[in-house]
């Protein structure tokens, strides 16, 4: 008794000291427990793995082959010590093959999807930014449609909202999630999800996200909110307080509209491709499996006559908005978890041009919280199956084929550093990732020199390629015949003057925030269960 009354007036003296390691020993406990429930967790999942893997394979049969593209720098570089701790022993227990490839720089999982072969599955190991790159690659694909490719994610970056809508309802911490999105590939339960398609005026070919397209204020925020994670809960606050004293600039555009989804009528009727076996003749083949073709015929398919006869004078009815805005948003069913899954409909999300400060820091919070919501009541949501972005008069939507009026003119030759911002890509932002245009023309992608740099095109291919791709503008570089030399002196000082000029800006922002600024007239599109994900 004498101890405990010892140890109390001890206490009593030094309470700073004894509530300082109080705090410590409940962190440390709270932690161990956590650890603890994560190891009987893991411990029950790969006893169900397990019982996968001893299930015998029919004869001539291998084990599925899953390959896994893993982003090692996502989650602060923990993904790949997260992907072996969570998912590599689920995989291994239920007797898959795994091949892991590790990506180097951006743009390597597009690639890697675009090639993808002689594998049953593909596993995404990283945050939306990775997944949005392999569902690029994969729908740029030739014959796409044909194949069923199906993929799985692993939440291991920042930001995992595809992983949280499917697994979301399923578990309760992080690791549990990973666990949960590992399983599904093992069960091979999958689900189709709708694809936002993002066809830029300047760009040959599209680019694909499963999540968010945003452009503006808030989506120019939005990845700085983690600068201050020392913050805690507090981060998303005291970013929005400290950015709403900045000049923010509304977006203004040529024309925007939008249009309305349709539940089906003879204007947007497609009938489906059906599988057809083809037998051949030959008698040495009736020992050779079947194999399937796919063949358009509609003759051998009943057509629903319901959606081919029935009309809808307002389908693809293009229905304007206001040009000029602060912030715009476009999302699948997939940007909220609590949002109930509508297929084929994509929500538009527009703020408007003049913001308040306390109106900045709220909307800012409110739709940091839901893309599809708005509890400010200061946004207006709309439901639409396509969404047009006019930037410039000379830009011609017909057919919804973005085309430039200035290609299909002879147009001389521009400035190297117009060429070179030019092709730096306009951005989207799918989720929190900013994806960047590829640089796909050669011919361009030369022009981007140094100040000090002189350019002879002499070879008539590149004249006719520069002349037709860029804008008028006769500066700094010269299309001149192998006799002709180019005047150094004009072009690197008209460079220069070029340069200091795009200095300033570059003071404020690093290379990827800074090409956010950069905005460019696009389609973005809503394309109804288009990629097959296990959930």
């Amino acid at each position: 008794m004498s101890r405990i009354i010892k140890t109390a007036q001890m206490l009593r003296r030094n309470w700073k000291k004894s509530t300082f390691f109080f705090g410590v020993f409940m962190y440390g406990a709270s932690n161990l427990a956590e650890r603890y429930r994560t190891f009987q967790m893991m411990r029950a999942y790969c006893e169900e793995a397990r019982k996968y893997g001893e299930k015998p394979l029919p004869n001539l049969q291998k084990p599925k082959h899953v390959t896994v593209i893993l982003n090692p720098l996502a989650n602060y570089s923990k993904s790949n010590v997260q992907f072996e701790k969570y998912a590599a022993p689920l995989l291994h227990l239920a007797g898959y093959r795994v091949s892991v490839f590790q990506t180097e720089n951006q743009k390597q999982a597009e690639n890697l999807m675009e090639i993808m072969a002689n594998t049953d599955a593909v596993l995404i190991a990283g945050g939306d930014g990775t997944l949005q790159e392999a569902v690029t690659g994969l729908l740029r694909r030739p014959g796409v449609e044909e194949e069923f490719l199906p993929m799985g994610i692993v939440p291991l970056g920042k930001t995992n909202t595809v992983a949280e809508h499917l697994f979301g309802s399923k578990a309760s911490s992080h690791p549990q999630l990973m666990a949960e999105a590992v399983m599904a590939v093992i069960r091979e339960s999958t689900t189709k999800m709708d694809v936002l398609k993002v066809q830029f005026i300047d760009e040959d070919k599209p680019i694909y996200g499963m999540v968010t397209f945003e452009q503006g204020i808030l989506g120019d925020v939005e990845p700085f909110v983690e600068k201050y994670w020392y913050l805690g809960f507090l981060k998303d606050k005291f970013t929005y307080f400290k950015d709403c004293f900045k000049d923010w600039k509304p977006i203004e555009n040529e024309q925007l509209e939008y249009i309305a989804p349709c539940s089906g009528c003879s204007k947007c009727y497609v009938p489906p491709k059906k599988k057809i076996q083809v037998q051949s003749s030959r008698w040495w083949q009736m020992f050779m499996p079947r194999r399937t073709e796919n063949i358009d015929s509609t003759n051998a398919l009943k057509i629903n006559e319901d959606l081919a006869t029935r009309v809808n004078e307002d389908c693809g009815k293009r229905i304007p908005l206001p040009s000029g805005y602060s912030n715009i948003s476009v999302s699948t069913s997939a940007a909220d978890p609590e949002k109930p899954v509508k297929s084929g409909t994509m929500y538009i999300k527009i703020f408007p041009e003049n913001l308040s400060k306390k109106e900045f820091i709220f909307s800012g919070l409110s739709h940091r919280k839901s893309k599809l919501q708005d509890s400010s009541s200061l946004a207006t949501v709309i439901e639409a199956r396509q969404l047009i972005i006019q930037t410039d008069k000379e830009v011609d939507f017909s057919n919804n084929n973005p085309t430039s009026v200035a290609e299909s003119q002879s147009i001389d030759v521009p400035g190297m550093t117009s060429v070179a911002q030019n092709e730096l890509a306009s951005p989207v932002s799918i989720g929190s990732v900013v994806a960047a245009s590829p640089i796909e023309n050669e011919t361009i992608s030369s022009l981007a020199l140094d100040s000090n740099d002189s350019v002879e095109v002499t070879s008539p291919i590149q004249e006719n390629a520069i002349s037709t791709l860029l804008p008028e503008d006769k500066d700094s570089i010269e299309v001149t015949d192998a006799s002709q030399p180019v005047n150094q002196e004009e072009s690197s000082s008209s460079l220069k003057s070029e340069n200091t000029v795009n200095t300033e800006d570059e003071k404020n922002f690093s290379y990827i925030d800074k090409e956010k600024y950069k905005r460019a007239s696009c389609i973005i599109s809503i394309l109804p269960k288009q990629v097959t994900m296990f959930a």
